[in-house]
Formats: structure tokens, C-alpha cells, sequence
């Protein structure tokens, strides 16, 4: 993956989109269909390929950050089945001071079939970089993205289960 993204047009636009085509193979599946892991898996594969192609594959392996998903947020809607072909798209829909928030889109035959969310970091040995660093560094003043809904739906409920593990308790 790594270098198929590297010899695919670089510098993109911050807010392009990755494009991927999968064929679902037998691994990938639970039974006939794709398990809700492999879904995760080709997420990996798309943040991947949009980092790499905007640039921050090079700040993240020089300044040795170590990036990782936070949460991600899926919804299914049909589900993919054996060797069907199928598309990824994803794309950057916000970025708060240390989080970049990642949409992933499965598409098959022009119908969506699963959406996700990803809340994205990267830390560094004295913890996470800011996403202003991560930009700075990019060399890209861009200004930032309305808040969408979804994210501060997904935010809201990352308090609630943060003061469940808190409290050991979700409902009082």
C-alpha cells in the first residue's frame, strides 16, 4: 500500500480525497461477509494513502511521531460479500487542536454501504502534537473547518463514556 500510494500523484489539496478500489477476498470475510474488523483494516489503508500523498508521511517518520486512531465510528448499511468489488473514499472533515477528523466512505455500484468517522493523533516522546504543529510543518496555512454535527455528537459521547470509566458507571 505504502508504495502504491507513493508512486500516485502527491501534494494533494488538504481537503482531497483518497480513492481506493478493494475486492473483497476470502480473509477479509466472517463467513460470506466482510467482519466489522477488515472494514477497520482498509480505514487504516485510506488514512495511509491520503497522508502519504499530502505529505505528512515525511514529518511524521522524521519527527518519529507515532500516529493512531482515537476512536472511529462506523455505521453499516448493506454488507459486502465475497469477491465484490468495492470503493473507499476518504477525506479530512476537521481538525481540532490535536485531533484530525477523518471521513470514510464504502461505496459499491454508486450506493453507500458503510460510513465511519476516525478521530486521528499523532504523539511525539512528550506527548501529542498539535494539529497547528502538524500544519506548520506541512507548510500549509489553511484555515479550519466548520465543526460538522457528527463530530461533536461523537465528541459528546467520548465525555460520557470518559466519565463512565471514571465512575464505572453510564447511567448514574
Amino acid at each position: 500500500m505504502i508504495l502504491a500510494a507513493l508512486g500516485r500523484r502527491r501534494n494533494y489539496n488538504i481537503f482531497e480525497e483518497s480513492v481506493l478500489r478493494f475486492v473483497v477476498m476470502p480473509w477479509d470475510c466472517v463467513l460470506k461477509f466482510v467482519g466489522n474488523d477488515r472494514y477497520h483494516a482498509f480505514m487504516d489503508i485510506g488514512r495511509i494513502d491520503l497522508i502519504i500523498r499530502i505529505g505528512w508521511w515525511k514529518i511524521i517518520w522524521r519527527h518519529q511521531w507515532e500516529p493512531f486512531v482515537r476512536t472511529a465510528d462506523i455505521r453499516y448499511r448493506y454488507p459486502l460479500r465475497m469477491f465484490q468489488r468495492f470503493t473507499l473514499r476518504t477525506r479530512i472533515i476537521y481538525w481540532d487542536e490535536y485531533h484530525l477528523w477523518m471521513e470514510h466512505s464504502f461505496e459499491r455500484r454508486g450506493r453507500t454501504v458503510a460510513v465511519a468517522i476516525s478521530k486521528n493523533l499523532a504523539k511525539n516522546k512528550k506527548g501529542v502534537v498539535s494539529i497547528e504543529e502538524a500544519l506548520r510543518l506541512l507548510k500549509r496555512d489553511i484555515e479550519r473547518p466548520t465543526c460538522p454535527l457528527a463530530v461533536q455528537i461523537i465528541n459528546d459521547t467520548e465525555e460520557l463514556l470518559k466519565t463512565r470509566q471514571i465512575n464505572n458507571t453510564l447511567f448514574g
